[in-house]
């Protein structure tokens, strides 16, 4: 997972630092890693429209993360949140597609995450079946 975040903004808009920042050599943060040819055009391209603007590195809050389908699921939104130092962002991050590469976005809010249980109230829905349906249901059909 991406541990770091480039943030321009005068646009909000995030991309991977995929590199040293505004490094196209080498990955520091990745050793070994090859990112394909379509991730480092977009990071170029990110850097060429935003380099009149005021940018920030984000550090990933790993702790936060959070998505629908589990970890090794290519193809899936997720959320975390990232930092500056000073303030706390959320991101969503999109993945489309196993040959496409995830885009990311700043999005309001923050996430808060809880671990909730429920009792079912048995008594009280035999009683609701019993009414609705007449005499008691089998326990296979409650």
């Amino acid at each position: 997972m991406i541990k770091k975040l480039i943030l321009c903004t005068q646009c909000n808009q995030v991309i991977p630092q995929f590199e040293s920042f505004g490094d196209f050599g080498q990955s520091s943060l990745f050793p070994g890693v090859e990112w394909s040819d379509e991730d480092l055009d977009n990071q170029k391209e990110f850097f060429q429209c935003h380099r009149d603007h005021p940018l920030e590195e984000l550090l990933v809050d790993l702790d936060t993360y959070i998505s629908d389908k589990p970890e090794y699921e290519s193809t899936k939104v997720s959320y975390f949140e990232a930092y500056n130092g000073t303030q706390r962002f959320l991101i969503r991050r999109c993945k489309e597609g196993v040959d496409q590469p995830a885009f990311y976005q700043l999005i309001p809010g923050h996430l808060q995450v809880s671990n909730l249980s429920f009792k079912i109230q048995e008594e009280s829905l035999r009683l609701k079946f019993f009414v609705q349906n007449g005499p008691p249901l089998t326990e296979e059909k409650i």
